[in-house]
Parts: C-alpha cells; structure tokens; sequence
C-alpha cells in the first residue's frame, strides 16, 4: 500500500480499501508512504502547525476552534522531510490557553476547565474518510466519533459538546472503520486535557510534561513503512519516538514535575520504569487525577491508555541523567519487527539543569473519589459477558485467526442481545482473554463513561502464561477511574461500569489499531 505522488503532485493518500482488502495488505507488509524527497511539493514543505487569527473573542465557558486533518511534512530525522498526516487549527472564540500546539508534530493541546463548550469545525483533507474521536470524554454519541459518522474527502462536520468530568488526561484522534491504524500512525492524534476545581486544590505540581510514545518503522527517504507481516499481531515500528523525536534528552529545573504519559502506539505495550530502581509515584490514570498517590517499580502501559506521574530531581546533581526504560517481559506473540513488542529499550532521558536542593515530599492524598462497589451494580449475580477470541472461519486466508469481541466481527451498526445497555445504570462487565491457541493480550477500551476496574483473576493458563503474568502484574495501577484495561492471557477482568446518561449508539474495541481495524470492535447501543 503506497503513499505514491497524485497526478497533482500533491502528497497522496490511501486508497479506499475493504476489510478485505486491508487484511490482505497487513498480511503482506506493505509500505504506506515513501520519503518527502520522493514526492513533492513542488519543491517546498508544507507548512503545519497553528494560525494565529485576528480579533479572536476570549469568551468565558467556549472554545471554538476549526481542525483539519491534512497532509504535510515534517523534520522528523536528518535528511529528508517525512510525508505525514497532521491536524492543522485556529482558534477562532475562547480564551487562547484552550489551545496551544502539541507536542512534536501532533494536533494542538486542547486544555479546558470542566464546564466548557466546545465547538470544532472539522475539515477532512485527506483523499480518504475520517473523523475525530474524543477518547476519554463523556459525550453525545452523535458528536463522539462513531466509525458510522464518518466525514467524506473533502467534506465537513462540527462537533459541539460540554465537557462534564473530573480533570484528567484525555486525548483524541480519528475512528473510520478499517483505518483507524493507518490514520493515527501517520500522525493525526492530539492531547485533550480537562482541569477542574478539585485537582487545582491538590499538591499536584504546577510544572508539566507531556510525554506521547509511539513507535515507526522509517523506509527509503525517511518515509513511513506501515504493516503487520503477522496479520495478527499488529503494526510495530523499529524506533521509538517520544513527542516526535527518538530518544530525546529533556532538561529539568529542581522541583516537581507532573509527567502526561500517553501511549499513542498501535501495538505496542510498554513497561516502563527508572534506570536507577526508583519508583514511579503515579498520580493518575486514563480519565482522572488519583485519590491517592501510588508507588510502582515499573508500570504497564498500553495502547491508549494514560497515566500521570510525579517526578522531582531536586536531589541530583547537575546534569545528572535518569533514563526512563521500557524493561522486557513476555507478550507471546511478539511480532515480527525487529524492535519486538517487550524487548527493552531507552525511552527518553531526564537531564538534571540546576543545583541539587531539597525534593519537595510526594502527595499522598489528592482528590476525592467515589468508589463503586460490586453490590451497587444491578447485576452483581450475573456480569454482562464480553469475551475475546477468535474468529477463523470469515477470513480463513487472510488472518489467522482475526480476533474477536463478543463472540462477532464488527458490523456498522451490528448489535447482540447483550449490546443494549441501560442508561446511568451501575453494572458489572466482565472480559475474559482465553489462554489457549494463539494468546496475547488485549486493551480493551470502552467509548462513553469511564468505569473503575473490581478485579482480576487468573482463569486460565499454564506456568508459561502464569510466569508472564507475573513479569507484568505489579505494573497495573486499578485504583482509579479508566477508559482502557489491558487484559493478559488468562486473566478475567471485572470492571464497574456505570453506562452514560447519553442514550445513542457507542463502541467497544480493542485499542490495538490493527485489531479494531480487522473487526475487533462492537457497538454498545445506551437506551
């Protein structure tokens, strides 16, 4: 699958492809773009990022800007520019902190205290359909993103919505059935953060960094190579890049600072930890601030999941570096590139810039949190059951197996009986990841409100499976309020879900792209 010029000379795009279609391609490897040298833009890069308007109106409670999902190059390394697909803005009414340009190449940061309306004018350039899906953000079903309300080349659409939540790091990218993958690994993602009067009054630091992982497999020219050799597994790069950049030195002043982790890789899960031994303290996880503050000796994190960290190098000496590492563990099937998934590498590097002084003490407790409990859910006795595991029938020749939810492929608009949810109603879910044939695990992410996690169990499993689990189990962090849960081989997980107050149609997915791409989604119908 090639990125090739366009009669135009204007950089290309992916062709409109079947499921079919895009399981044959990911089954062979194919390279989605060639480097900015080899296409052209007669002769300059286009340009990305923010345009400052004139007269914007800082009205209080809004934040309406346009977004546009376009073509572009950027400097990713030396040598030739890099052919991607980024989000282009202005600010058009609000206050100009609601937005400001994100990290390396990505969309803006949008950056609102709860309560706000946001309006996004959104416009599709890309030759192929596309949307935005806010991930993490309690929405309308009509404005969330749904493979189904899809914007057409060149076409339009707005989104309007209120933001009602707890602060926390949320984030947003597209969800067009069969090219999410695709889409995001070109770089069409950006940070969505929510503030509120609670986490203003904690001890959580002033000072922030926005950390985005992602992994990229670069070809001839610098271009991007996309595929999974696998069909199974998922698309894995061969570099690892932070905020654009692989392996970046970060200075940091003496005092605290809160480190914004996301994992916006396809497939890739990371374990992460310091070089040195010491603890990660996480503050926070996919949709909120913590109720109290948790150590970790590493922490896993998967895709589309986030998680925030307190970090303080006051007690080191100047220019000192602490490395951030993803350690090795075991995932089974680890896929065929050459950085496989749980290998260990170097994420970044944290460089000391001042003289050592006094650390400021870690918090303990930070916001207020109300706890679900298993007698609370109108099913206690009988979870709603979702299973993962495989399909190897539909598509015999093109994925072996294509993995599944519910026991189904993904449909458009498909429901089983167990798909229509009540609204505001507390329930038990339960997932289950076999252990047998194939295995490997699974994020598994809801679309709507978040849910608290009540359990994990091992189920199912041998001592290999059970020797695995063990090399990750002490990197989860449960406590707070989620939107994506990772689910190893042989585990069951029981999550409390109390269903949106927005009656409409939603999805369930694995957030491994590749998987949500081959059909390993659902749709949720709240009634």
């Amino acid at each position: 699958m090639i990125n090739a010029p366009e009669p135009s000379g204007q950089p290309g795009a992916f062709a409109k492809l079947s499921r079919r279609d895009v399981l044959k391609l990911a089954g062979s490897a194919a390279t989605l773009a060639v480097g900015a040298a080899a296409i052209g833009v007669g002769g300059r890069a286009l340009a990305g990022g923010v345009v400052e308007p004139l007269n914007v109106k800082p009205t209080p409670g809004l934040l309406r800007f346009r977004l546009t999902a376009t073509p572009a190059f950027v400097q990713m390394r030396p040598g030739a520019m890099t052919a991607v697909w980024r989000f282009r803005y202005r600010l058009l009414e609000g206050d100009g902190s609601y937005l400001t340009p994100g990290p390396g190449f990505m969309g803006p940061t949008i950056r609102v205290p709860r309560g706000t309306r946001v309006i996004c004018d959104y416009s599709n350039n890309l030759s192929e359909i596309s949307n935005v899906h806010w991930h993490g953000l309690d929405i309308p079903a009509d404005q969330d993103g749904h493979p189904k309300d899809f914007v057409e080349p060149g076409g339009t659409r707005r989104y309007d919505f209120v933001v009602d939540q707890p602060a926390g790091t949320c984030w947003y990218h597209p969800h067009p059935d069969m090219r999410t993958g695709p889409q995001v690994y070109m770089g069409l993602a950006g940070l969505f953060i929510v503030t509120d009067k609670e986490e203003a009054k904690s001890r959580l630091p002033q000072r922030e960094l926005a950390l985005v992982l992602q992994d990229r497999q670069f070809g001839a020219g610098n271009g991007l190579v996309y595929g999974d050799p696998s069909g199974v597994v998922g698309m894995l790069g061969n570099v690892v890049q932070v905020n654009g950049e692989q392996l970046p030195t970060l200075a940091l002043a003496a005092g605290p600072v809160r480190l914004r982790l996301l994992n916006a890789s396809n497939s890739r899960i990371y374990k992460l930890a310091l070089s040195d031994g010491t603890p990660l303290t996480v503050v926070g996880t996919d949709n909120a601030v913590l109720p109290t503050a948790v150590n970790r000796g590493y922490l896993m994190l998967s895709p589309g999941e986030r998680a925030d960290v307190w970090l303080d190098l006051s007690a080191r000496a100047n220019s000192e570096v602490l490395t951030l590492r993803s350690l090795s563990f075991n995932p089974f099937m680890m896929g065929s590139s050459s950085l496989v998934n749980g290998a260990a590498f170097d994420v970044c590097r944290f460089q000391t810039s001042t003289a050592p002084t006094t650390p400021a003490a870690a918090p303990g407790a930070l916001v207020p949190f109300e706890a679900y409990t298993l007698a609370g859910a109108s099913n206690a006795a009988n979870p709603r059951l979702y299973p993962i595991g495989r399909d190897t029938t539909t598509n015999p020749d093109l994925c072996q197996p294509c993995w599944t939810l519910n026991g189904v492929l993904y449909t458009l608009t498909g429901l089983e009986s167990n798909e229509t949810v009540p609204a505001d109603t507390l329930e038990v879910l339960q997932v289950d990841n076999p252990a047998n044939g194939p295995v490997m695990p699974h994020p598994i992410h809801f679309h709507g409100r978040a849910f608290q996690v009540l359990s994990r169990a091992r189920v199912t499993g041998n001592s290999s499976t059970q020797t695995s689990y063990n090399g990750v189990k002490d990197g989860f962090v449960d406590s707070g309020w989620k939107d994506t849960v990772l689910v190893w081989p042989g585990e069951r997980v029981q999550v409390l879900m109390k269903w949106t107050t927005h009656r409409g149609l939603f999805v369930y997915h694995c957030h491994n792209l590749e998987h949500e791409d081959m059909g390993m989604m659902r749709n949720l119908l709240v009634v």
